[in-house]
């Protein structure tokens, strides 16, 4: 028991009774209660009386537990001297799911009785007390930034950022592009509260950093239906005002040509930026040949036929910009260059990364477009689920060890390390971040960049021994390929360093076993890694598009038995509708992809199985809830939010299953 002179000296220094005069704090005291706590014990679980608490000893953590996810994670953490519970009994709802001590702890407690009759009968009660919980809401705005409101009606050059945005995101979103200002775009939401559609603009518009403002509904459907009335799916290369320039590896620089077999490039090039490309190929042939992009994951054709003289004339164009060898067309070639979009006033930087290959009928080259901004987007707006973005920043922010982020090819995996990276980064901007890459495919202002390059005897092992000798906190390896980096990226993890790398596998568990076959000693394995992060693309359902899913559907059947739907399921998802008319308008309910996540933190209890060598059954079959979000928990949670398709989430779970008769007829054949 605590002696009431002792709680009312407490209660003094604690803020939020900062306005409370002696008498009035006297009155508080005689109200609280003292309780102990163990650690590990629970309080203001959800359907519990809340109550107001004020932690004399031991520390606590608020939780919030995400049920299609099976995860909780926290989301607050309390020390003496701080207090808790109270707006949530003013307002009836909490948020967080519960509290627990992390130690042995102490707390006073206004239960809700007592609370609700001071409420009652003390008018300064109510009114000091909701004056601290106010002044508290100002600073946490303050903090976050309040959205400010925009008149579009005195927005003179509106119409010049229409096509920023896809007209059916701005239709879908309720959205308008309003300003733009070197990297930063502006955009006007009718309802900025939104946070889906709010996280499926920012993805759209990556890799501008977005502030936000809100906008009139009036006026957003006045403007919306003026500024796409007229507007093309692309644009043609013609357009007055737009032009497009190079700057070849070694620094010259021209403007690209409207004519001949430069023209065309110029054409496709424009026509590959506007449709939002990651990629366009030119593709030989005998006499023909033709040029794809690569949108949103799917192939595309944008110039189905192209004279085979024109194409040769293109990819030795592209190599000269390149700076590389254009009489060498029997060798495989790498290189890049910069294009610089001026339009309107504004230039717009893309880095260009290019590949060409010898084959049948020539040589094929491939563009990749990439925009080398820094800002690339943060873990909270990669991954949808608040509790698992919380999850993974801290897994990431381990003060050492191993984090590997998996996947295959092109799902994202250098995205997610980058935003890692930054997540670290405004954590704590006081350390020394360096990288290893093959290639460098973005900026980081706040980390020094290293290129390997084995012909000049930058090698992995080579460069990572110095970097090592740099005092770095972070360490940023692109790809863990062999035994040789595997066992290197172990050992920096151990001494101290915070490694983060990436691995092809298809699942968490599954870089367990990668880097045992790697080489990688389980006791030092056990003692490096801290967490996995796992990661697939699919198409994204823009906000409110798609026709509606039931129960009852033969796909929502087949994801029942793959286990990422109940078997109790009876709600509503959603899908692209069929029957679309052919063009663009076929992916008119589909925008950009959405990643679908898997995050492993490896506990001090898995990395005991791991060092006993434990197989993967057995560490899989042994997992904790909150160890392991699975691809398929996350699944259900994007499927429930309508943010993708059952068709999309049913392939990455597609397998061959053959009945007893199929094996038979196979078998007797």
């Amino acid at each position: 028991m605590i002696h009431p002179q002792q709680i009312e000296s407490f209660v003094r220094i604690v803020p939020l009774f900062a306005d409370f005069d002696d008498q009035e704090i006297g009155e508080v005291a005689k109200a609280l209660t003292d309780k102990s706590y163990a650690g590990g014990d629970r309080l203001l679980e959800q359907g519990a009386d809340g109550a107001l608490c004020i932690v004399v000893q031991g520390e606590f953590k608020a939780c919030l537990r995400q049920e299609e996810l099976d995860l909780d994670v926290e989301v607050d953490h309390f020390y003496p001297g701080e207090s808790f519970g109270a707006t949530a009994l003013i307002a009836g709802r909490r948020p967080y799911s519960y509290v627990e001590a992390t130690s042995e702890g102490l707390l006073l407690q206004l239960d809700k009785p007592r609370f609700d009759r001071l409420l009652e009968e003390s008018r300064w009660f109510s009114a000091k007390l909701c004056r601290s919980l106010a002044r508290r809401l100002v600073t946490t705005v303050d903090r976050l930034g309040a959205v400010p409101f925009a008149k579009l009606d005195e927005n003179a050059e509106l119409a010049s950022f229409s096509g920023l945005l896809p007209a059916r995101v701005c239709k879908a979103c309720r959205c308008l592009v309003i300003g733009q200002d070197g990297d930063r775009v502006r955009v006007g939401l009718v309802d900025p509260s939104d946070a889906y559609a709010r996280s499926f603009v920012a993805s759209a518009l990556r890799p501008w950093d977005v502030e936000w403002a809100a906008i009139n509904q009036e006026q957003f459907e006045h403007f919306s239906e003026k500024l796409h009335r007229s507007l093309s799916p692309t644009r043609d290369a013609e357009v007055a005002g737009v032009t497009l320039r190079y700057v070849s590896p070694s620094g010259e620089t021209s403007v690209m040509s409207r004519v001949g077999a430069s023209g065309v490039l110029t054409r496709l090039l424009l026509a590959a930026i506007d449709r939002g490309a990651s990629d366009l190929h030119l593709e030989p042939g005998r006499e023909q040949a033709g040029a794809r992009i690569r949108v949103d994951g799917r192939m595309d054709p944008i110039a189905d036929e192209v004279p085979a003289v024109e194409m040769r004339a293109m990819i030795s164009q592209v190599k000269v910009m390149c700076d590389l060898d254009i009489a060498r067309g029997y060798e495989p070639k790498d290189g890049g260059f910069t294009l610089m979009i001026q339009e309107s006033g504004r230039e717009k930087r893309l880095d260009v990364r290019v590949s060409t290959l010898p084959c049948h009928g020539g040589e094929k080259a491939v563009l990749r477009l990439v925009l080398p901004q820094s800002h690339l987007g943060r873990l909270e707006n990669l991954i949808m689920a608040p509790s698992l973005a919380t999850l993974a920043t801290q897994i990431v922010q381990s003060p050492s060890g191993l984090v590997l982020v998996t996947g295959p090819t092109g799902c994202g995996k250098t995205t997610t390390l980058y935003a890692a990276l930054q997540a670290i980064w405004r954590e704590n901007p006081t350390i020394n971040i360096v990288t290893i890459e093959d290639p460098i495919e973005y900026n980081l202002p706040f980390a020094t960049q290293v290129q390997i390059n084995p012909d000049t005897g930058l090698t992995f092992s080579k460069l990572l021994r110095s970097v090592l000798r740099q005092d770095p906190d972070v360490v940023l390896v692109g790809e863990i390929r062999d035994e040789e980096s595997a066992d290197l990226a172990i050992g920096a993890a151990i001494t101290g360093h915070l490694v983060l790398s990436s691995l092809h596998t298809h699942s968490t568990i599954e870089a367990i076993s990668r880097l045992r076959q790697l080489g990688v000693k389980d006791y030092l394995l056990s003692d490096a890694i801290r967490g996995v992060i796992s990661q697939k693309l699919v198409p994204r359902l823009l906000p409110g598009a798609g026709v509606a899913v039931g129960p009852e559907d033969p796909t929502v059947e087949r994801l029942k038995r793959v286990g990422v739907l109940p078997e109790d399921f009876y709600g509503e998802l959603r899908r692209p509708a069929e029957g679309a008319p052919a063009g663009d308008d076929i992916f008119a309910a589909e925008q950009g992809r959405v990643g679908v996540y898997e995050v492993l933190a490896t506990t001090d209890r898995i990395r005991r199985q791991i060092e006993e060598q434990a197989t993967l059954g057995e560490i899989e079959s042994g997992l904790l809830p909150g160890e392991r979000v699975s691809f398929e928990a996350y699944s259900r949670f994007l499927l429930e939010k309508h943010i993708v398709a059952p068709e999309r989430i049913e392939r990455l779970f597609s397998r061959v299953d053959l009945d007893a008769a199929q094996q038979e007829a196979i078998i007797s054949a």
